[in-house]
């Protein structure tokens, strides 16, 4: 994080126990240095919190918002990958073998939910939601 590589540090789980979050929360205070973020957020879904640093407050609220709303999981996942430091390509390559249903035959090929083109060839190219 200190050299500007990645986002956010995931220290890692603790207990979701409100003592023990503040107390983990203080250690990582005392050993935070620069502009580093400590952070300790409940994951309720999942009965425990994550402890690590942001780079940004923004990083927490990009964060929190995965926690709060029902993000899928897979999603969720390739955010946290992203502001983990992980690659487009080895986010991709992870959630192909997870989830190969998922994902289009041709990658580049854009994808048109719910798009409608009649503009050029007057042809309606209306694409129904997966």
């Amino acid at each position: 994080m200190s050299r500007g590589t990645r986002p956010m540090a995931w220290l890692g789980d603790i207990p979701l126990n409100e003592q023990e979050m503040e107390r983990q929360y203080k250690r990582l205070s005392l050993s935070s240095s620069g502009k580093a973020i400590p952070f300790v957020l409940a994951d309720r879904n999942a009965n425990v919190a994550i402890a690590g640093f942001a780079a940004e407050q923004w990083i927490l609220d990009v964060v929190s918002m995965c926690y709060d709303r029902e993000t899928p999981n897979w999603l969720f996942h390739c955010v946290m990958g992203l502001l983990l430091g992980y690659s487009p390509e080895e986010i991709e390559y992870h959630d192909r073998s997870e989830h190969p249903d998922r994902h289009r035959v041709n990658p580049r090929e854009p994808i048109l939910e719910g798009y409608a083109d009649t503009s050029a060839s007057g042809t309606d190219r209306t694409c129904p939601p997966p």
